[in-house]
């Protein structure tokens, strides 16, 4: 409608509807347009001497475009368009006491009914702000436990700066609603927020912001040695006020605990503690929202500790609050970035890189998310350059981190990112740089504090003074992480401290010394499950798991790590030699894993239809009896044999050719009348082993590390198996059976990022696939759901055209399709 039409229709309700009224009841009118809805015992209370009921019966039998919106008659809607009319006059008429008063008076009587989010509302148009701090004070925090910030912000923003510094509960929550968007304002404020409280001696308050400011000082700016003083003043408190504080004040006093024993002091036992009890509480009050911050302390509490097991049970029990409207956008990220974290501390490179992709997808349009971000994820992102002897990259991107506006003002932060460079710069022989990069790693670590990350530097310069031949420095700093993570009792850095340590006895030749470090670090790992550590280096773990190796210090588990990090084979001697690389997924193709120059060879159709059987008979080995019967059953025993060791010698000058200098018969192995594809690393095996890890995991109900499986199977598919003109029966079964893998695989994973909202994702997975199952009642129904689900009925729609064409192409009656969508439609 435009503003002529607008104002022709303004004139119509005035002159022939509100000009019928006489002038009282007019103004009665114009009261009433300040209100969304108009309870009568509102109106009654503001005009006690009208018949309030009899007014509001003649405006409906008159057609005043008024109606009730309740059965019992006591609540009074206006049409939206007369209540514009009326609203705009009533701004122009009433004065500015006039609106205040009606606005006060619908204030108290929506707080009356404890209604204090409307109640909020209207204080905040009648400038009572008074009354909006008591409404803070006394139900704030609840708006808080359940994600209501919105609320919140819209109703305190526009308050005057000088009147919310006089008062505590408004300077608390405009710091706290500042913490994700403006990390730089909200510490002020909460600090003024805690500095006023413990003026007024309001206790309450002084609870309440000191479980934001160390919040704060775990998850802003690190700066875990200002949280000391708060945590010991929040453990008296807790004790002197535990049990009659409000349960939302407990809950979050018991967080505050909690993130502050972990972070700041590497108290686990306490730490736990209280996290599981604020976890416990929140779950009982239905508070999600709180509830996802104790577990995000659990998670830091299972990571602090080593215990993966633990963290990843953690991790699939919160996945229902990654879904949860009761969860704020901000919390999710956060949990999203502990699963992160998760994979980084276990090295899972892959699937790190695809969920760090999902979370910056997330925060596509939020920039001081993204700064978050990229200043957490750039510590990961160097150590992995580090332990894929990517020095230069990880070099990179450090630079690039010291140049971020977020990390500069961390210590925490520009701590870790100096012990990192502390560390290459020393394997690169850059001495003085080394020792600088060390020197300010500790500098900033003594203003920051943080108890397990002090031994995280040790750790890294104890590891750089061993690359830069200072060994009494090493010894002395190795010694410092060794006493604080046994102090702290954290499993996974321990390994790596012993292990650093024993290659500080190997430069200075302390074998016996060397053997008991070594024993003790590969122990650990093995308990725990672990196959890598931060700080993990070539430089270091190669030499070391060639001495395990060779001194039979756990051997099965050094070659277990030689082969899942280094794509290498151990000797007994502790020589490290390449794997072969073979794939058979989508095209048969052989390399050396060792080698970064891509060279590949070229197999001819025999030689490629020996690599897929070897690859597809159980353990990759069968008798050369039963081989030269699957490949030449005409031919007598003795010409099959002289065929056999033809071809066999002739794949094996292949396989020298790439893998020189580390022999053929090392890979295509004959012994004892066996043949033997050995020391390879076959991408059908991985993917069958992959798919069926994520099944298992399906089974029992882990979807998250059902999909991380999933996600490495899926890196490996690059299509069936190629089948050659005279493929065996082996070889041709192993194929359906990994293409039926495949697909299942395929509706499994699909399903979990339909539930993940990751449609994009999702729907690539099944395109992929569908050509291979074109009929697939399965797939079919899940790409549907998934354009259904994504807005995109045009596309669902086509997919059910393609689904009936396929049922054509394989020559399905017309009533037997008719039949399948029908079927379609009812299982839906």
């Amino acid at each position: 409608m435009n503003d002529a039409a607008r104002l022709e229709m303004f004139n119509y309700f005035a002159g022939e509807l509100l000009d019928l009224l006489p002038a009282d009841q007019q103004h009665i009118l114009l009261y009433l347009a300040l209100f969304d809805e108009v309870p009568l015992p509102l109106v009654q209370g503001l005009f006690p001497d009208i018949d309030i009921e009899r007014f509001f019966v003649t405006l409906v039998e008159k057609n005043f475009f008024v109606s009730y919106t309740d059965p019992d008659n006591r609540i009074v809607l206006f049409h939206h368009l007369f209540r514009l009319f009326l609203w705009q006059k009533s701004r122009a008429i009433l004065s500015r006491e006039e609106q205040k008063r009606a606005y006060l008076a619908a204030g108290a009587y929506y707080l009356q009914r404890t209604d204090w989010k409307t109640a909020l509302r209207y204080f905040r148009l009648a400038k009572d702000y008074r009354a909006m701090e008591e409404i803070l004070r006394r139900f704030g925090l609840t708006l808080l436990a359940t994600k209501q910030l919105l609320t919140l912000k819209k109703n305190i923003d526009d308050i005057p700066e000088d009147f919310i510094q006089k008062h505590a509960w408004l300077v608390f929550f405009l710091g706290t609603l500042a913490m994700d968007t403006q990390p730089a304002k909200s510490y002020p404020l909460l600090a003024r927020a805690h500095a006023l409280f413990c003026k007024q001696e309001d206790i309450l308050g002084e609870i309440i912001s000191i479980t934001q400011l160390v919040a704060f000082h775990i998850s802003v700016d690190g700066f875990f040695k200002k949280g000391y003083p708060l945590l010991e003043r929040a453990e008296q408190l807790y004790r002197d006020h535990g049990d009659s504080l409000p349960e939302v004040v407990r809950i979050r006093l018991q967080q505050a605990l909690g993130g502050g024993y972990c972070f700041f002091h590497c108290d686990l036992e306490k730490a736990r503690y209280f996290a599981e009890l604020s976890l416990a509480r929140a779950r009982r009050h239905g508070f999600e929202e709180i509830s996802a911050s104790s577990i995000i302390i659990l998670f830091y509490v299972h990571a602090f500790g080593g215990d993966w097991q633990a963290f990843s049970r953690e991790i699939e029990n919160s996945l229902s609050l990654m879904q949860s409207s009761g969860v704020s956008p901000s919390s999710r990220q956060h949990l999203l970035e502990t699963q992160i974290t998760f994979l980084a501390l276990k090295g899972d490179f892959q699937n790190y890189l695809r969920l760090k992709r999902v979370l910056f997808a997330k925060a596509e349009k939020d920039l001081v998310s993204q700064g978050q971000i990229k200043a957490f994820l750039y510590s990961w992102s160097a150590t992995f350059a580090i332990a894929e002897g990517r020095l230069g990259d990880g070099r990179e991107i450090l630079n690039t981190a010291f140049e971020e506006g977020y990390a500069a003002g961390s210590p925490h932060l520009q701590s870790q990112y100096k012990y990192l460079l502390a560390f290459i710069a020393a394997c690169e022989g850059k001495r003085d740089e080394a020792l600088a990069a060390a020197k300010k790693s500790l500098k900033h670590r003594e203003r920051a504090g943080g108890y397990r990350f002090l031994g995280l530097h040790h750790l890294y310069t104890g590891a750089a003074f061993v690359q830069l031949g200072l060994l009494a420095e090493a010894e002395n700093s190795l010694e410092e992480a060794l006493r604080i993570f046994t102090e702290v009792s954290d499993a996974h850095l321990l390994a790596a401290a012993f292990l650093h340590r024993a290659f500080l006895w190997l430069q200075r030749g302390d074998e016996k010394k060397m053997r008991a470090d070594l024993l003790e670090g590969l122990g650990r790992m093995r308990r725990g499950g672990f196959d890598y550590f931060f700080s993990w280096a070539p430089q270091v773990m190669v030499p070391l798991l060639g001495k395990a190796v060779h001194l039979d210090i756990e051997k099965n588990y050094a070659e277990h790590l030689a082969r899942r990090r280094f794509n290498s084979g151990v000797l007994d001697s502790g020589e490290f030699f390449p794997l072969l690389r073979v794939q058979v997924l989508g095209r048969v193709e052989l390399s050396n894993s060792g080698a970064n120059t891509g060279h590949k060879v070229v197999l001819t159709p025999a030689q490629r239809r020996v690599i897929c059987y070897l690859a597809s008979v159980p353990g990759q080995q069968v008798s050369l009896e039963e081989f030269q019967l699957v490949f030449w059953p005409d031919i007598p025993p003795n010409k099959a044999r002289s065929r056999c060791d033809t071809l066999i010698s002739r794949l094996r000058t292949v396989i020298n050719e790439l893998m020189r200098p580390s022999p053929a018969k090392r890979y295509l192995m004959v012994d004892k009348g066996m043949l033997k594809l050995a020391n390879a690393q076959i991408d059908v095996v991985e993917f069958k082993h992959f798919v069926e890890t994520g099944f298992a995991c399906m089974k029992k109900e882990n979807k998250w590390q059902a999909a991380n499986a999933f996600h490495r199977a899926f890196q490996l598919w690059q299509g069936p198996l190629p089948m050659e003109t005279d493929v065996d029966e082996v070889t041709s079964w192993f194929s359906a059976e990994i293409l039926d893998l495949y697909i299942r695989g395929v509706e499994s994973w699909g399903t979990i990022l339909r539930e993940q909202e990751l449609y994009e994702e999702a729907i690539a997975l099944v395109r992929q696939a569908l050509p291979h199952a074109p009929t697939n009642d399965a797939l079919v129904r899940l790409l549907y759901h998934l354009y259904v689900q994504g807005n995109d009925a045009f596309r669902a729609a086509t997919v059910l055209r393609e689904y009936k064409q396929a049922l054509l192409r394989e020559e399905y009656l017309p009533a037997e399709i008719d039949e399948i969508m029908a079927y379609f439609w009812r299982k839906r």
